[in-house]
C-alpha cells in the first residue's frame, strides 16, 4: 500500500491531442510560499495518451486502471492508528526541528588523497520534540551500515575527521 504518496496526476484530452500532468505542485499557501513543489506536462495524440487510452484495460497487462480502488462514500471509516499517528507526530515534529535549525554540510578535503571531511553545523541549535529520538545521517550514495557510529549514545552532531564518503556524519540521541 502506498501512504504519503503525494503525486498528482491529471489526464485532459484536447481536441486531437491530449496532456498527461504529473507532480507534486498544490496550490495552498506553504507550497507558494515554502515548499518545493512541481509540475510536468507531457503532451501526445489522444488515441495513445487520452484519457480513454490511459484507463483502458487488456487482459495480461497491468496498466494504471487496475490500480484504481472504487471508493464508497458512505462506507464507515477506519478508525486511526494512535500509535502509528504519535509515532507520525513525532516524526513531523523532528522534520521541523531540523528545517528550522537551518542544517548545513560543510565539505572540506582532508590531507590523503580523495578523502573529505564532512562536518554538519546548524543555523541554530535545534528543538527536538518531547520524544526520544535517534539520528544518523550518511552520504546518500552509501549503505546505511557503512555509516560510523560514536561510542556514546548523547553526542551532539559532530565533525567525523578523516572522513571518506563512506563514514557517517553525525549521530544523535536526545531522552527527554
Amino acid at each position: 500500500m502506498l501512504e504519503g504518496l503525494h503525486a498528482k496526476l491529471f489526464v485532459i484530452d484536447r481536441g486531437w491531442d491530449a496532456s498527461i500532468f504529473s507532480g507534486s505542485f498544490n496550490a495552498t499557501v506553504p507550497a507558494l510560499q515554502h515548499n518545493v513543489e512541481f509540475m510536468v506536462e507531457l503532451v501526445g495524440k489522444k488515441s495513445r495518451f487520452g484519457v480513454e487510452e490511459f484507463l483502458r484495460q487488456v487482459k495480461g497487462e497491468t496498466n494504471f486502471a487496475d490500480l484504481l480502488k472504487a471508493y464508497d462514500v458512505n462506507a464507515p471509516s477506519v478508525p486511526p492508528d494512535t500509535t502509528a499517528q504519535k509515532l507520525d507526530d513525532v516524526l513531523q515534529a523532528v522534520k521541523r526541528a531540523i528545517a528550522a535549525a537551518g542544517p548545513r554540510l560543510v565539505v572540506t578535503a582532508a590531507d590523503e588523497k580523495d578523502l573529505f571531511d564532512l562536518k554538519l553545523e546548524w543555523g541554530s541549535a535545534p528543538r527536538w520534540p518531547k520524544a526520544a529520538v535517534e539520528m544518523r545521517a550518511w552520504p546518500i550514495t552509501q549503505q546505511a551500515e557503512r555509516g560510523r557510529h560514536s561510542a556514546s549514545n548523547r553526542v551532539p552532531p559532530a565533525l567525523v575527521q578523516g572522513a571518506d564518503a563512506s563514514d557517517c556524519l553525525f549521530h544523535y540521541r536526545k531522552d527527554r
